[in-house]
């Protein structure tokens, strides 16, 4: 399956901070300004960025059969209800390597826990922009006049479960980047993030508010986008 390597990703500090879990919370404690500039200029020698995808026809006779309650599967992979007007399914696993992610763990180790905590978070925010890197180049690759990206949909959420992450990667062959599966389904690296978007006319798209609205983490989770 096709793989995307060199991909540029930038952090500003914004990106960093909102919608990531840290927020409020590190702008409070004493010179966290500087210490969110340091890591931020460090971040990009530690990102191995890539992403493997697939694109499948989902039209009938050639695409996917009734599995109720979820609607169809192709090549054993359940279609989320969401992207069942589609014309193609286009499947990622995609990672920023697992570098970021080791040296936070070192910071941990050398009781530098603060650290640990920021670098993580710049992390994810990393994973989130890989996220729309991807979206991006099958907009402008796989996509044609007419046809829309639909916003995107990850194993373990309310409609789509987490055990077509398996099939999925029975597809993509994501060890090829350097991603695998744990046997309860949590990807390696932990930065690492898997996904559909439906190709086709009108498709749906979503704001993080709504995305959350239907995780299953709830008001809970730290990552939780805040309303505007």
């Amino acid at each position: 399956m096709p793989v995307i390597r060199d991909i540029r990703l930038t952090l500003d500090r914004e990106q960093a901070l909102l919608g990531r879990g840290m927020g409020s919370g590190l702008r409070r404690l004493p010179k966290a300004s500087a210490l969110l500039a340091e890591l931020l200029e460090m971040v990009p020698e530690l990102l191995e960025p890539s992403f493997a995808y697939a694109v499948l026809p989902l039209d009938g006779q050639s695409g996917p059969q009734p599995s109720p309650p979820h609607g169809a599967k192709v090549v054993g992979i359940t279609i989320p209800v969401e992207l069942l007007s589609a014309t193609e399914i286009a499947f990622v696993v995609g990672t920023i390597g697992p570098r970021l992610e080791e040296r936070a763990v070192e910071y941990f180790a050398q009781k530098e826990p603060l650290r640990g905590v920021v670098l993580d978070g710049l992390g994810s925010a990393a994973v989130g922009l890989l996220q729309q890197e991807a979206r991006k180049y099958l907009q402008r690759e796989v996509g044609s006049p007419g046809l829309e990206i639909s916003s995107p949909i990850k194993p373990g959420g309310q409609c789509w479960p987490l055990s077509d992450q398996w099939p999925i990667f029975r597809l993509l062959s994501p060890e090829q980047i350097g991603v695998s599966l744990t046997s309860g389904g949590v990807m390696s690296p932990r930065k690492s993030v898997s996904m559909a978007v439906g190709i086709g006319a009108k498709m749906p798209t979503w704001t993080p508010n709504e995305v959350c609205a239907r995780c299953n983490m709830g008001r809970g989770c730290p990552y939780r986008a805040r309303a505007a």
